[in-house]
């Protein structure tokens, strides 16, 4: 279902107020623990050495705009989407917080303390991911990797989040799955995403990748959709007004029962 930026504000406001008032009765009771998630040993360069296995020519482009991104976020601009201030980066908080539930997962959270979007959930319950930031930068659980190879067992987590890093990652395709297979039967995944009228399908597995800007391998365009619904059930879209060719579009997505084929096929290596 489509709705414009007001409207949102709107329906989601009220829900803030409401969320406000128990999440400050359940932190003030210290009746809950912070859960116990079962871990696969996994260190950021195992992770980092598996995915130049996978995709080498692509490998090298993406970590050269990966240090360009990284450059992009010291100091904690306000354009650096997480950061207070950012407008959308407050209607993505008003967009997932009715509906976040459980244990979550930040995949590529950034090194700010803790992320706009996610201010008011307890931080006992928030587990954080990112390949350029340290446990030291979070006051919530975090470990150094990348979204293509999640740390954790399968079903550990109630809630994913991945705000304005899909299209940061090398392979969509593995971190789609990864994503998918830690996440809980009847969970959901929030994506926070920018589009770009026109742009062409990513394929990681060619023998020559060249990044479409300073900080993006690729842009998404409306073929994100058939990327996601072999793995997720689309319940929810916002579109926020258009700039220029540029769009935003916040998505929530039900993990599907079944997987169905992915729209990318990778070698089979490790």
């Amino acid at each position: 279902m489509y709705r414009r930026a007001s409207e949102i504000e709107t329906r989601l406001n009220i829900h803030e107020r409401y969320l406000e008032h128990t999440w400050s009765k359940n932190v003030a009771s210290q009746s809950y623990k912070r859960p116990a998630l079962k871990r696969r040993p996994l260190s950021l360069d195992e992770s980092l050495r598996r995915l130049r296995a996978i995709a080498p020519a692509a490998y090298l482009e993406w970590r050269r705009v990966s240090e360009n991104a990284s450059k992009a976020y010291r100091g904690f601009p306000t354009h650096s989407c997480s950061v207070k201030g950012h407008m959308d980066a407050e209607l993505f908080r008003l967009f997932i917080l009715p509906d976040l539930n459980g244990t979550v997962l930040d995949v590529d959270c950034g090194p700010q303390p803790i992320p706009e979007y996610l201010h008011g959930y307890p931080l006992y319950m928030i587990h954080g991911i990112d390949p350029i930031s340290t446990q030291d930068d979070h006051p919530f659980a975090f470990v150094q990797g990348v979204a293509e190879f999640l740390p954790w067992k399968d079903k550990q987590f109630d809630t994913v989040i991945v705000a304005t890093s899909l299209d940061h990652v090398l392979l969509l395709d593995k971190a789609l799955l990864e994503i998918r297979r830690v996440i809980k039967r009847g969970g959901y995944l929030f994506t926070w995403d920018a589009f770009i009228k026109g742009a062409k399908k990513y394929d990681p597995y060619q023998n020559e990748v060249v990044a479409v800007d300073e900080f993006h391998l690729f842009h998404f365009d409306d073929w994100f959709e058939s990327a996601v619904k072999p793995l997720f059930e689309i319940d929810e879209i916002y579109t926020l007004p258009a700039n220029g060719s540029n769009r935003t579009r916040f998505y929530k997505l039900r993990a599907r029962r079944a997987l169905g084929a992915t729209s990318m096929t990778a070698p089979a290596r490790c």
